[in-house]
């Protein structure tokens, strides 16, 4: 699988990762390479500046330097940078539009996993609209678009999933 470069200088590399692929070294072997070793032989050692997981496709955003993926995880951490994702999903949103301020922790029944958990959670905010929702077979299909505020694993999933 090719994968398209969007962007490339000294400091970084702007890759659009397809659906399927990991953005980060998988957990087990039998796993699809990452993106960043995708591209090593091209660009030198890389290292993703975020995640994408690996049904999500979008841009993916890796360093090519220890200096860059410092600058780029203190932009993250700042807030400068904004992710915005469309999502399909089974059901529909109680509203056309909010923002969720749910704590997200791992799920130690279901790993790896992740579920709101106000005791255990770390904050997490997703700001959400609903864009379309279609009836196939009476049950609703929502395409919305979603801006994780924090950068949780599974935030969008789990949030979405708690709106129903």
């Amino acid at each position: 699988m090719t994968l398209r470069i969007v962007f490339a200088d000294a400091d970084l590399v702007v890759v659009d990762k397809p659906a399927g692929v990991p953005s980060v070294p998988a957990r087990t072997p039998l796993d699809p390479p990452a993106v960043a070793v995708r591209l090593a032989a091209e660009f030198g050692p890389l290292e993703a500046a975020h995640r994408l997981d690996r049904d999500t496709s979008g841009l993916l955003v890796l360093a090519r330097s220890r200096a860059a993926r410092t600058a780029l995880g203190r932009s993250f951490e700042r807030g400068d940078v904004v992710k915005r994702y469309l999502a399909v999903g089974t059901g529909r949103p109680p509203e056309d539009t909010g923002e969720l301020h749910l704590p997200l922790a791992a799920d130690p029944d279901r790993p790896p996993r992740h579920r709101v958990d106000p005791v255990h959670g770390k904050r997490a905010a997703t700001r959400w609209r609903l864009l379309e929702v279609t009836t196939d077979a009476g049950e609703p299909t929502s395409l919305v678009a979603v801006e994780p505020l924090t950068g949780r694993t599974h935030q969008i999933r789990v949030h979405l999933a708690w709106l129903g």
